[in-house]
């Protein structure tokens, strides 16, 4: 499967803006961030939704603190890194600016080509 960054983004943005120490993700943001929740898509949709939090985790951007329940989603929260990450590309002008870049230069769009177009210190590196 294929690194959405759009997809990737609007997780975060959804946990960002959220209202509660610990979000929510699940299916029921589907429709927010893009995904198709049709009885012939959901699957689909199922498995790279969690392929993409299991990718923002993995690049340190969230913690997770448990599952809501079996197929219902999980509580996660930002780190340090999420919050710098995002707030960088939460601005849609930014975003296009970068994505635009990256199309015209024919790269994609990476942690590290915004890190490097903002000019973002690395933490811990």
């Amino acid at each position: 499967m294929k690194r959405d960054m759009n997809l990737i983004r609007n997780i975060m943005l959804h946990v960002r803006n959220g209202n509660d120490d610990f979000v929510s993700v699940g299916r029921h943001i589907f429709e927010e961030v893009g995904l198709s929740i049709t009885e012939d898509t959901i699957g689909e949709s199922w498995g790279k939704f969690n392929y993409h939090v299991s990718l923002i985790k993995d690049a340190g951007f969230f913690y997770c603190i448990g599952a809501v329940a079996v197929n219902r989603g999980q509580l996660v929260e930002l780190t340090w890194a999420g919050h710098e990450f995002i707030e960088n590309i939460a601005d849609d002008t930014a975003w296009d600016v970068v994505s635009d870049w990256a199309t015209e230069h024919g790269v994609s769009v990476t942690q590290l080509l915004i890190e490097e177009y903002f000019d973002i210190p690395r933490y811990g590196r």
